[in-house]
Order: C-alpha cells, then structure tokens, then sequence
C-alpha cells in the first residue's frame, strides 16, 4: 500500500513539474518585454545600493502650465569594438512604461554631446532587474568617452508623471551626471524655462555595452 502511494505522488510530481515547465516555456504575450527585459537570478541585489530618479512631470491648471524633467547620464569608454546592445538595471516604473536609453558622443566639455545610438524600451513596473536594450551596431573608438543617458519620454499634454530609478553599481569606477529641467507658462502667456548643467555625483549607475 505504501509503495502504491508512493509511486502515485511520484506521478503527481513529475507530471506537476511538466506542467509548470509548460507554462513556463510559453511564448510572452509581449515579445518586446521578453527581449528586452532579461531574467538575472540576482536581480534582487542590483537595487541594494541606492539609485537616481529618472522623471519627466507636467501639470496644469486654469492659470498655468510646468514641465519638468531629470535625466541622468553615465560615462564609458570605448574599446575599439562594435557594440549592439546597452544593458542597465532599473527599479522599475511608475506612469507608463516606456524608457529611453541613448548612446551619445562626448562634447568638447567632456559632457553628453550628440546621440549616436539609441532606442524606446518597455521596462517592467516594481521590477529590479537589467533592461537589454539593441542598438544599432556602433563602434566605440578606442580610449575614446562616450556617455549612455536614460530619459522617460514626455507621454501627455496635461498631466503626466512618469518616473523610474537608475540603479547604482558600487563597483562602477567612473560617476553618475544629473541634469534637470523646469519649463513654465502663466495665464498671460509669459514663459520661463531653466536647464541645470550636468552636475557630477559621487556614484555611478549599473551600464554596461555588449
């Protein structure tokens, strides 16, 4: 009798296991998530370290209308190879879902300059894990800078709030760069507008160029 149970919960568990292998091997009702957002079983340490906000925000009222924005850029070195794809690892979203990532030269200030490379992903909400964005392939002069930027694109005309969060590399040897925006009309029509330059901090963000 025993032996009978036994091989019945056996079976029980083989076919269990078969049927959550199934599951699992499904094609994602989102094919731009499944290649974009790649599984990494540490991924619940890439956010124990602290991140950057990563925002664009717009409000209006009866009397007058603001924008803001943060972007948030990381410098790299080039090595004399083509790359086709920027890896980053984020906190997830909150708004919509949609992250822009760009490649951009380094300017005579040493400073992001024009983009090169670049592309708009899905990244996951309430998810800390690395986003694998395909580029164009590019190459990266050797000994040369370049910078990688993370923005959240404007997505409404009367309100929006869409925000992620950059997550910091304790090992990255080279630091993060924060810029900001503000942008603001009143009931008269009279605008004024204001860009922060890059300001350098003292950590730098996961990136990494394949």
């Amino acid at each position: 009798m025993f032996k009978s149970n036994l091989l019945v919960t056996t079976a029980f568990v083989v076919v269990g296991s078969l049927s959550f292998s199934t599951a699992q091997s499904r094609p994602s009702a989102h094919p731009s998530l499944a290649q974009i957002a790649g599984h990494d079983n540490n991924h619940e340490f890439l956010c124990s370290y602290g991140s950057f906000k990563v925002s664009h925000y717009g409000s209006s009222s009866d009397s007058s209308y603001s924008s803001t924005w943060t972007h948030v850029a990381m410098p790299i070195m080039g090595h004399g190879k083509k790359v086709d794809r920027i890896i980053v690892a984020n906190e997830g979203t909150v708004g919509v879902r949609r992250l822009q990532v760009k490649l951009r030269t380094s300017n005579a200030s040493d400073l992001p300059g024009d983009p090169v490379a670049g592309r708009t992903v899905l990244a996951r909400r309430n998810k800390c894990r690395h986003i694998e964005i395909p580029i164009h392939p590019t190459l990266l002069e050797k000994g040369k800078t370049y910078w990688i930027e993370e923005t959240m694109p404007r997505t409404g005309y009367v309100y929006y709030d869409d925000t992620t969060r950059w997550a910091v590399d304790p090992k990255a040897t080279r630091k993060a760069y924060v810029q900001k925006h503000r942008w603001y009309v009143n009931s008269h029509g009279v605008s004024h507008s204001f860009t922060s330059p890059w300001t350098n901090h003292s950590s730098g963000v996961y990136v990494r160029v394949r």
